[in-house]
């Protein structure tokens, strides 16, 4: 009897029009499944930042032709590298470095996360596709090289995240006491 009923759930699940609850579908209101094509059109990246499940869902459905960041095996990767995802994921200090050293040129991202909202500010990376539940930002080509680079906003609201060669008295830098008045 066991065997009969093993060869039924093995016909349910590889049949061609299996119930939904047989197939090996991710919801696409939580996972980047329309954000798959452009990954694979987006040229070759080298490596796709993401988060960690975001990242084993990439490798479900991009392996081997594309490369994760990380993926759900944190205790493979440490609790070191751990820390730099998630410094990388809220903007912490060195982020930029940190995708440079390792050679992301996508990030695939929430739109309500932390770095999302940066990289829609920054000059270095542009979104390529937003349907809701998934950002994809390619680094710019003008970028390749790393630069040295400053967060700081003018006056007049322009040249955010510019390299910075020179002190300029119309500079606003940001800091941690923001509450200061402008610079006369």
């Amino acid at each position: 009897m066991s065997g009969a009923v093993a060869c039924l759930l093995v016909a349910l699940f590889y049949a061609p029009n299996a119930p939904a609850k047989c197939r090996a579908e991710y919801d696409v209101t939580r996972y980047p499944a329309k954000a798959i094509d452009v990954l694979r059109q987006a040229g070759s990246p080298k490596i796709i930042f993401a988060d960690d499940e975001w990242g084993d869902y990439l490798i479900y459905r991009l392996y081997p032709s594309n490369k994760v960041f990380i993926d759900g095996r944190l205790d493979f990767y440490g609790s070191r590298f751990s820390q730099t995802c998630d410094d990388v994921m809220n903007v912490r200090h060195g982020w930029e470095k940190t995708l440079e050293k390792y050679h992301v040129n996508t990030i695939l991202l929430s739109p309500n996360t932390a770095l999302a909202g940066t990289l829609k500010e920054s000059r270095r990376w542009h979104p390529v596709y937003d349907d809701g539940v998934a950002i994809v930002f390619r680094a710019n080509q003008e970028s390749a090289a790393p630069v040295e680079q400053v967060s700081a906003v003018s006056r007049d609201g322009k040249d955010r995240d510019r390299k910075i060669t020179r002190s300029q008295t119309s500079d606003l830098t940001i800091t941690k006491s923001n509450s200061r008045s402008e610079p006369s």
